[in-house]
């Protein structure tokens, strides 16, 4: 009996079939064998769906931020242009030949505000001892932006300085430009700073020129010199060769030694320049005035950071070999009031802090004369320092070192509605409170009056400003 039930006829149907199946099977093995090696080398792709797009990151296997992060703005554009490093970018990106001929002199400008502030770098200096002067190669006739097309700005169009700081009073009275000007070559680059300084002992106005002046040179870092596409004007290098030359004749001050934090060669004044020295390249940074944390301040911003002014914060204290501290918990808290010796005094002001601290015997409360003492030592009392408070005056200017997170009091006159010392404080992520006196005495100028104001005023808001820290939960005590 057949295993398999069909008829004969059928049996010669599936027996054709049958061999043309073999038939197939052999032609397809051997296209198989020819493209052996092409199969072996594709790899196998399996389909997961419609193409979608892949960035890089994903190809790199790293994690991507989530989509709805993406719409977020990293810096509202005002504070970005003013207090990041935008700021800085800008003014690299500025940077106007003066003298196409010889390339003798390179400006740099920025307008965050309704005028041009600028800051200038000039190439083969040569000192002329029997005026005091500089001469620079240059023919002013020729102007143009290396990196623009539109219009330069021309020299007699900077800005004249409130306090005759640099650049364009620099410019005016020391420097000289005559097209194929004689020039002395020297065996190694050297730099030079011209600084005219505002005053020697405020400690806002020369913070600010000092800032100004590191601003400058990180510019300059940054800058790559025409036809030399991988040379920057100046690099960390050239510190050894660089001096700052004080053209004012105020006294030195005890911020004196800042104008070392970049040039490591001892600084000098004008006046006692030797007439035989020769110099290379000069350098007149931006003024005081100029920096963007001067710049606006009679009105309120709503900026929370500045990486420009955290990085100035960190340079200070490490030029004085101190580190930045941070609150701890353990630690009593510390209120220093600072004492307006001479100006700007709050009248009767040991008695308002004497009842403070029956108030708050927890906290160490601590009334200085930051005018008696040296200001690395200024700064070591300020980075113990939680609630800084005092007279509107140049000592607030101290805030800009305290520990990340402080608190501030500012006690204003009724004459400036200054809110310089407010910005920093936001900028540097401190709380701010303020209050205004109730009278002041009948000197002539209000920089040099005593103020005086009510004690129940007064006990309001440093109690405020005590129990501001406390809820920062960075104590164990209780606020009550």
């Amino acid at each position: 009996m057949p295993l398999i039930g069909f008829s004969s006829r059928g049996k010669g149907r599936s027996l054709l079939l049958l061999g043309f199946l073999v038939l197939a099977s052999v032609f397809l093995f051997a296209q198989l064998h020819q493209l052996q090696p092409v199969i072996q080398n594709t790899p196998v792709i399996e389909y997961t769906g419609p193409p979608t797009t892949v960035s890089a990151a994903e190809e790199e296997h790293v994690p991507v931020l989530p989509a709805p992060y993406t719409t977020v703005p990293d810096k509202v554009p005002f504070c970005a242009e003013r207090f990041e490093t935008k700021y800085l970018e800008k003014l690299r990106d500025s940077a106007t030949q003066y003298c196409n001929e010889s390339q003798a002199l390179t400006c740099f400008h920025s307008q965050v505000v309704n005028r041009w502030d600028s800051f200038c770098f000039g190439k083969k200096a040569k000192f002329l001892p029997e005026d005091g002067k500089f001469q620079l190669d240059c023919n002013l006739t020729c102007t143009r932006k290396t990196e623009s097309n539109s219009k330069p700005l021309e020299l007699n169009v900077f800005h004249k300085y409130w306090y005759d700081t640099v650049p364009s009073r620099v410019l005016d009275g020391l420097v000289k430009m005559k097209h194929e000007a004689e020039f002395w070559p020297q065996k190694s680059q050297n730099y030079t700073i011209l600084v005219k300084r505002k005053s020697a002992t405020n400690l806002w106005h020369s913070l600010l020129e000092i800032y100004s002046m590191l601003l400058s040179l990180d510019v300059l870092h940054m800058t790559l010199q025409p036809n030399m596409p991988s040379t920057p004007f100046i690099s960390k290098s050239d510190a050894e060769n660089t001096q700052v030359v004080i053209l004012d004749d105020h006294e030195d001050g005890p911020y004196y030694e800042l104008w070392s934090l970049f040039a490591k060669k001892q600084v000098v004044r004008m006046k006692n320049v030797s007439p035989n020295t020769r110099f290379e390249n000069i350098i007149v940074p931006l003024g005081g005035e100029s920096n963007p944390l001067w710049q606006g301040d009679w009105e309120i911003n709503t900026c929370k950071s500045s990486a420009l002014l955290n990085t100035f914060v960190n340079r200070v204290l490490a030029f004085y070999s101190l580190q930045k501290t941070k609150h701890r918990q353990s630690d009593k808290l510390t209120l220093t009031f600072i004492d307006g010796v001479g100006g700007q005094r709050l009248v009767d002001q040991e008695k308002y802090l004497k009842e403070l601290q029956n108030y708050f015997p927890l906290v160490n409360i601590q009334l200085i004369d930051f005018a008696a003492i040296s200001f690395r030592e200024q700064l070591k009392i300020i980075q113990q320092t939680d609630v800084l408070a005092g007279v509107h005056g140049a000592g607030l200017a101290h805030g800009t070192f305290l520990p990340p997170g402080s608190v501030m009091v500012e006690i204003l006159p009724n004459t400036p509605n200054h809110k310089g010392f407010r910005n920093m404080a936001s900028l540097m992520g401190h709380s701010y409170f303020s209050t205004g006196v109730s009278k002041m005495s009948k000197k002539p100028n209000w920089h040099s009056e005593d103020n005086s104001i009510e004690i129940e005023t007064f006990l309001a808001v440093m109690k405020l400003a005590i129990k501001t820290m406390y809820n920062k939960n960075l104590r164990n005590y209780d606020a009550s």
